[in-house]
């Protein structure tokens, strides 16, 4: 896994960049050496921003679009990296296991827990005509309350947001049902 490949994906350019310099802040990475900025998820920060780009590229072309717009501007790797962060406590606090049982993969819930939560951050970024990262903080913790108290919810909706491509997604599920989750 590499930043490289994540730069790639999100912006079209198949040039060898260098691991450090502000061109990373471009898309989203608070400091110009994106290892910095992962914390407490590590590189599976990385899997997770890759994965969202690369199996759901309409989607995440829509939510990098948005961050990148003068009224809705956010850091889209940085939140990414916060929703893996999150995923991960639902992890650690066995919020997902039995989708996880049911699906058998870890990496595949973790995928569409992760695309729930951006796709409800994203719908609840919007609902204003405009806003700003101060903001953030506020819609940071309302998506912790979910996955917490709905983690069922942010799931489905990230399975939901991969099979019916309402923002140009493009479908990647293998049959997803969790219905007894």
């Amino acid at each position: 896994v590499s930043t490289q490949s994540t730069w790639g994906k999100i912006t079209s350019d198949k040039r060898e960049i260098a691991s450090s310099g502000e061109h990373w802040e471009s898309i989203g990475f608070q400091s110009a050496d994106p290892a910095r900025d992962l914390r407490g998820s590590g590189i599976f920060s990385i899997i997770q921003l890759l994965n969202l780009v690369t199996k759901w590229s309409g989607l995440s072309s829509t939510y990098f679009n948005t961050a990148t717009s003068t009224n809705w501007e956010f850091p889209f790797a940085l939140v990414s990296i916060n929703f893996t962060f999150i995923s991960l406590k639902a992890l650690r606090e066995h919020k997902l296991n039995n989708a996880i049982t049911q699906k058998k993969s870890v990496m595949d819930v973790m995928a569409y827990f992760h695309l729930g939560l951006f796709n409800r951050f994203h719908t609840i970024w919007r609902q204003k005509p405009q806003r700003t990262i101060t903001e953030w903080d506020t819609v940071h913790q309302e998506l912790q309350y979910l996955a917490t108290h709905q983690p069922k919810a942010l799931l489905m909706e990230g399975i939901k947001a991969s099979t019916q491509g309402s923002l140009g997604s493009t479908s990647h599920t293998n049959s997803v049902e969790f219905s007894s989750f």
